[in-house]
């Protein structure tokens, strides 16, 4: 998938996972932004450039331990000295994550796939280049993050 439905469903599946867990605005905004570093990070040092061929995955961030890795470091450095609860901490650690993983599932959709213990596994075989199934899963995204400011904003 392109890099903006990466951004898109990565944030929007980090602010939905964090307001399964706590409320607070200044946590979902550290989650949100720290998932589209993380999503940022994912595809700027795990494709492998190639001379007039397209960019091929590598294990080194299109695996469960790679993007577990990068989300876990992000989500520490992104609450590291913020005054933040316990509850909120955690709910942007598992935000975050929930985030980066959301980065390789959308990967596994793609005919390169993703890594799994030395195997490229694949769920399905849609195009990168597939403006439909962009549109329709940046929207899904933007819904899941629209739905979750909301309810951040509704609280008491």
């Amino acid at each position: 998938m392109r890099l903006a439905t990466h951004a898109a469903v990565g944030t929007g599946v980090a602010a939905y996972t964090y307001v399964l867990v706590d409320r607070s605005l200044v946590g979902l905004i550290i989650a949100v932004l720290a998932s589209l570093v993380v999503n940022i990070l994912v595809d700027a040092f795990g494709h492998h450039h190639r001379l007039f061929k397209p960019p091929k995955r590598t294990k080194l961030t299109h695996s469960l331990p790679g993007i577990i890795t990068i989300s876990l470091t992000i989500a520490y450095l992104s609450i590291r000295g913020v005054p933040l609860t316990p509850r909120q901490e955690a709910g942007v650690i598992m935000a975050v994550l929930a985030g980066g993983l959301s980065h390789w599932l959308l990967d596994a959709l793609t005919p390169s796939g993703v890594y799994v213990i030395r195997r490229r596994v694949r769920i399905a075989r849609i195009p990168y280049w597939s403006t439909t199934a962009n549109t329709i899963l940046q929207m899904i995204g933007g819904a899941l993050l629209a739905y979750s400011l909301y309810i951040v904003v509704r609280s008491p």
